[in-house]
Order: C-alpha cells, then structure tokens, then sequence
C-alpha cells in the first residue's frame, strides 16, 4: 500500500513514471503496474528502494504537467494528503483550496512558467514543446508574447 501511495503521490506533484523508474531500478513498465495497483505485493527491495527516492524527491515538485493531470484524472493524491502513507486503512486528507483537479487557467499559467524556465536555459523550442505537452508553434508564440495564460480573455477585453 505504501509502495503504490509514494509512486502515485510522486506523479501527483509532477514526476513522471518514466523519470521515477531508472531512479529505483525497475522498468516504467513494471513501476506502471504497481502504481496503477496491477500487483498485490512488491519485494520488500523494491519497497525500499521507492521510499529511498520518496524521501529524496517528495518535497521536489517534478517536472511534468502531464503526470500531475494524469495523477488529477486518476485521483491520486500528493504526499501531503497521507498522514500515515503505509497504513492502508488510512484516507488522504483533503485541502479543498489546493487538493484539487487543476483548472485550465491554473494549467496554462504552470505551462507558461515551465516555458519561460526552460528557455531560460537555451532549451530549444522543438524540446521544449516535447516536454511540456505542446505545439512548438504554441511555445513560440509563448516565448515571443503573443500568448499566454489568459490570452483569450485579453482579446476579448480589448474588442
């Protein structure tokens, strides 16, 4: 129970599965069934090795808007919903303000932000696009500020 709560809590706060799973030694594949709760029992090597990186990434948010609205779609709940990750009787508690599925505007402001951060490295745009889920043509319209959050509200104001 609390080898599949650390998984899903760490895509809760944006670690993909496919980042998480060299990191303990397992296949994404095989991380992907245990978060999505496809075995009853993992070796207790593996159970140690998920809450080693737990401990190290849980307080991190991750990198990827994608694993936290998958996380949001399948309900999964982020580390600090679990007062006792391990027991499994125990139900995440829920903050209405911030436990919640991300509204689109939340969504475009977190994307835009990813954005600036990642050219403010001179990642190139075709990469940039690739790792935040958009067009290439949507990141270069963020980057030159034709677009950003709330852009379709500000057209609409002006008209």
């Amino acid at each position: 129970t609390g080898t599949v709560r650390r998984i899903r809590a760490l895509v809760a706060i944006g670690w993909p599965l496919a980042q998480i799973a060299p990191r303990i030694g397992l296949y994404v594949t095989a991380l992907g069934h245990i978060a999505r709760g496809k075995h009853d029992t993992v070796r207790a090597t593996t159970a140690e090795a998920v809450a080693a990186e737990y401990r190290r990434l849980s307080r991190i948010p991750g990198p990827s808007t994608r694993a936290r609205n998958y996380a949001a779609a399948q309900g999964w709940h982020g580390p600090l919903a679990w007062d006792d990750i391990d027991n499994p009787d125990a139900q995440p508690e829920l903050d209405p303000d911030t436990d919640h599925k991300p509204d689109q505007f939340e969504n475009a402001r977190h994307v835009a932000a990813e954005i600036q951060h990642l050219a403010a490295f001179n990642v190139p745009e075709h990469e940039i696009a690739a790792r935040v889920g958009r067009s290439q043509k949507y990141v270069h319209e963020q980057l030159a500020g034709r677009r950003g959050p709330g852009w379709r509200d500000q057209l609409q104001e002006a008209a």
